[in-house]
């Protein structure tokens, strides 16, 4: 039962299915923190991720399938990031010839949610980028602010690449040469459309 978790929120579960609710990074913090105490899931953020699909990512979704490129996509999902809800600051990092690093903040800084939103939003991240490009999809490397957790091997299964932990940033780095990948699905008068939706919904 979920309703614990929003008490005192001036909020409910049943607001969270309106898409013209909103949620303020604070409300959102506490919904996370009570709901890891409750469940007492270790790695939820991975497991949370991990059920994430495109469709997920609703018109944003759909403006990085109809993209030319991954990189392109990658680009979109940049640029329109606040349409998801996501909650943290996704931005990219060319500066490494040959590796782009998708690198992630957290607008306040909550430690006891960290390694969630990070495990939610590399793993979901993960997940969308296999479903562009294929299951060979691995990343470079995933470097993490905070220690190592106890089930460590748990992101070693996921990510199939280096992990770095206790680093200054939490990124997830991979091959630039991804970012050439193209789309044989690519519509041009499709991509304009739904980039005009996200447009307006990024707007609103």
């Amino acid at each position: 039962d979920s309703t614990p978790w929003f008490t005192g929120l001036r909020l409910n579960p049943q607001e969270i299915n309106d898409p013209a609710t909103r949620v303020s990074y604070r409300q959102a913090s506490e919904v996370v923190a009570r709901a890891l105490a409750a469940l007492a899931v270790p790695h939820l953020g991975l497991v949370v991720g991990c059920r994430q699909d495109i469709g997920n990512f609703g018109i944003l979704g759909l403006a990085m399938k109809t993209a030319a490129t991954f990189g392109e996509a990658v680009m979109l999902g940049m640029t329109y990031q606040r349409t998801t809800g996501a909650m943290l600051d996704m931005e990219t990092d060319t500066e490494t010839p040959g590796e782009v690093a998708m690198i992630a903040r957290a607008p306040i800084a909550i430690p006891a949610i960290h390694p969630f939103l990070c495990e939610e939003m590399f793993a979901s991240s993960l997940m969308v980028a296999r479903e562009l490009v294929g299951a060979a999809f691995d990343p470079v490397r995933l470097e993490l602010s905070y220690p190592a957790p106890a089930y460590a091997d748990a992101y070693a299964e996921l990510f199939r690449c280096e992990l770095r932990f206790d680093r200054p940033r939490n990124a997830m780095v991979i091959g630039s040469e991804w970012m050439e990948w193209k789309f044989p699905t690519y519509n041009a008068v499709n991509s304009r459309q739904v980039l005009e939706l996200c447009r307006r919904q990024l707007a609103d």
